[in-house]
């Protein structure tokens, strides 16, 4: 490699597999999930911790693992840890996979790549995370998410946690039709804890409601099979 040759890029990756999207508004639909190590936040609720470590891999290598895992299934779901650390590589990626629509979930705290494929799934924390809401919370940030394709899902443990969640709407200005509400669950006691609440609320406000799937039929958070 010359001094002037950039070197290639490289991506940390916890996971590769194959399932039906779980949750938020693309719920039922075969993809194929990247999962990035590494995260920005620590979340006390977390059900991917084991996604803060991964390995390190050449990007091209899991683009081709991306392309043979698909069998026809033209639908990539880029999750974490949070993805946007990555944020060039989540770039190339959709610029190297032209014929995927590309489903990227993010806690919303790193600026968003613009690309026509890209869609986002933007999940602000609350404070039932505990986390600081100056480090969970970025409002320029958000407000380039609301300007993109994307939709907005909150995780649910409270009807208290309505109050923060209409004044994050009333700020950002976004529908209610491109908002979720998912209850709180690592496994199936703790999801049908949450559930009725975060239905509860979707109904009095007019929000969209994303169960979990994968929990509903594994009994577990992972979602791979």
């Amino acid at each position: 490699m010359s001094s002037k040759e950039k070197p290639p890029l490289t991506i940390g990756v916890c996971e590769l597999f194959r399932s039906l999207q779980g949750e938020g508004v693309n719920i039922g639909t075969p993809s194929v999930f990247l999962r990035t190590s590494g995260c920005n936040l620590r979340c006390i609720w977390c059900d991917t911790k084991y996604a803060r470590r991964g390995k390190v891999m050449p990007l091209g290598d899991v683009i081709s693992s991306i392309r043979t895992l698909s069998c026809g299934i033209n639908h990539l779901v880029i999750t974490g840890g949070e993805p946007m650390i990555w944020q060039t590589q989540v770039g190339a990626i959709a610029g190297d996979l032209p014929e995927f629509m590309i489903e990227v979930e993010t806690n919303g705290t790193l600026p968003p790549v613009r690309a026509e494929n890209i869609q986002y799934t933007v999940s602000p924390k609350l404070s039932n995370c505990g986390e600081p809401e100056e480090k969970r919370i970025i409002l320029p940030v958000l407000e380039m998410y609301a300007s993109m394709n994307s939709y907005f899902k909150f995780v649910v443990s409270s009807k208290e946690d309505i109050h923060e969640i209409t004044r994050i709407l009333e700020r950002l200005k976004i529908p209610r039709d491109r908002v979720l509400l998912m209850p709180r669950g690592k496994d199936i006691r703790e999801l049908r804890r949450y559930a009725r609440i975060a239905w509860d609320l979707c109904l009095a406000y007019g929000f969209r409601y994303s169960p979990r799937l994968h929990i509903e039929v594994f009994g577990r958070s992972k979602r791979g099979v």
